[in-house]
Formats: structure tokens, C-alpha cells, sequence
């Protein structure tokens, strides 16, 4: 299943490139192509984002009413039915970005798929950080803490879990792209940044919608 998605990425990579005449600067490109196909699927988390931060009262009142973890889960449901909300409409996008961090590994993991010389700064772009204090895999972390604090869709201090989350996925993803290859970290620390700008330009532009 992942081989025609390798293929693709590396089709791509290799034209985009021929053009640039920069393969660090062709990561980047793609990532730009990639968030822009998803775009469809960031624009209905938000919009699930949005419905489930208006419901926050509403599944307060159910909390306090019921108790009973399994009440409050029936209680929920038939929340989410009545609105015609999916709560996890906004794990699509991650979902679907698993396989091409995937594919995109395994691209770069190869040095045939990458022209010879190919560096970003002084590192080379199948190879990880070879130094002991790893800058990509360091700022993938604090991007991604940027990016979920964004995305918070409620207070975190009355959310033990989503508190500890908030700072456990950033150090779990930095732990886990500490030996990845260069490129791929180049094309994970630009998708976070501009997911990153993206996000405030859509929640930007629905507050407008919505003073309106």
C-alpha cells in the first residue's frame, strides 16, 4: 500500500527539483503541494474544531448531571447525534498524514532517491543530525507544542489529560524524529509551520464570519 505512495513522492520530488535546481527547496515545494490538497480535510477539522469548543457548556452540564462515566459517554453521543457533529473528524488530517510520513521515511531513508551532494546547511539529507544536540528534531518539538496549543479547542488547565498531552506529544514526537533522515524533518518542521499559519488565517477568517 505504502510503494505507488514512495513512487509518487519520489516522481515528485525528482521533477519539482529538476526545475529548482534545489532538493531542500523541493521538499519544501512539496509539503506546500501536500497541505494544499488537504486543505478540504483542515478546513472540516476546523469546522469540527469550532462545533465541538460551542458544545463545551453543554457537555459540562452533562458531566455535572451525570456522574456515571458510562452515562456520560450515552449522554455525549446523543449530543454529537443531535448536532450532526463527528467528534473525530478532526483526527482525519493527522490520520492521513501517518502514511505519507511513512512513505516520505522511507524515500529519504534511501540515498538512491536523493541526488548526490544534497545538503540542507551542513547536513546531509538521507543521514540524521549527526550532532549531539539535534536543531530539526528540537524545533519539530516546539512546533508541534505551538500547533496543538493553537488547536486546543477548550481550557487545558480543567483537562488533566489534554494538559498532559499538550506537553507529552511534543517530547514524544522530538524523541521519536531524533534519528530520522534531514530531508524528512525538513518536510514534518515546514508542514507544521505552515499548518501553523494556516490555522490562524482559517480561525481568522471564521471569526470574521462569524462577527458577521
Amino acid at each position: 500500500m505504502i510503494e505507488p505512495i514512495i513512487e509518487v513522492f519520489t516522481m515528485a520530488l525528482n521533477k519539482i527539483n529538476g526545475s529548482v535546481g534545489n532538493f531542500t527547496l523541493s521538499i519544501v515545494l512539496l509539503t506546500i503541494v501536500v497541505k494544499l490538497l488537504l486543505l478540504p480535510l483542515t478546513l472540516k477539522q476546523d469546522k469540527s474544531m469550532r462545533a465541538m469548543k460551542d458544545l463545551q457548556p453543554e457537555m459540562e452540564e452533562i458531566k455535572k448531571k451525570f456522574p456515571n462515566k458510562q452515562d456520560q459517554q450515552m449522554k455525549m453521543a446523543e449530543l454529537y447525534k443531535e448536532k450532526k457533529i463527528n467528534p473525530v473528524a478532526g483526527c482525519l488530517p493527522l490520520l492521513i498524514q501517518m502514511p505519507i510520513l511513512i512513505a516520505l521515511y522511507r524515500v529519504f531513508q534511501n540515498p538512491n532517491n536523493i541526488p548526490s551532494g544534497a545538503h540542507f546547511l551542513m547536513w546531509e539529507l538521507s543521514k540524521p543530525d549527526p550532532a549531539f544536540i539535534k536543531v530539526l528534531p528540537l524545533l519539530n518539538g516546539v512546533l508541534t507544542f505551538l500547533q496543538q496549543k493553537l488547536m486546543s479547542t477548550g481550557n487545558t488547565d480543567d483537562n488533566p489529560m489534554a494538559k498532559q498531552m499538550l506537553i507529552m506529544m511534543p517530547i514524544m514526537l522530538t524523541f521519536i524524529s531524533w534519528k530520522m533522515p534531514v530531508g524528512l524533518l525538513i518536510y514534518w518542521v515546514s508542514s507544521s509551520a505552515i499548518s501553523i499559519i494556516q490555522q490562524q488565517l482559517i480561525m481568522r477568517l471564521g471569526d470574521k464570519a462569524n462577527v458577521k
